[in-house]
């Protein structure tokens, strides 16, 4: 028998869901204590990054991540009056 098994996900997909959780802790609490701009889009530029390389993206979430991701950050800057 031949094994028809699906290429690898990436390296996301095999981490414990309990790593997932708990490895944006720290960086959440430096966004959240931090009062410039730099470290949120440093952080959010490596979030992508990791997203990027650690997963395998259909056309509708790399659409959604490149597009739509960046118009609502824009929205919600908009609303807070930034």
């Amino acid at each position: 028998m031949t094994s028809t098994s699906a290429p690898p996900a990436g390296f996301l997909h095999g981490l414990n869901p309990l790593v997932k959780i708990a490895a944006p802790l720290p960086a959440m609490v430096a966004v959240i204590l931090s009062r410039d701009l730099q470290t949120p889009l440093v952080l959010l530029a490596l979030a992508l990054v990791v997203l990027l390389s650690g997963t395998r993206l259909t056309a509708r979430v790399a659409l959604l991540l490149g597009v739509m991701l960046p118009l609502a950050v824009g929205v919600g800057a908009i609303g807070f009056g930034a």
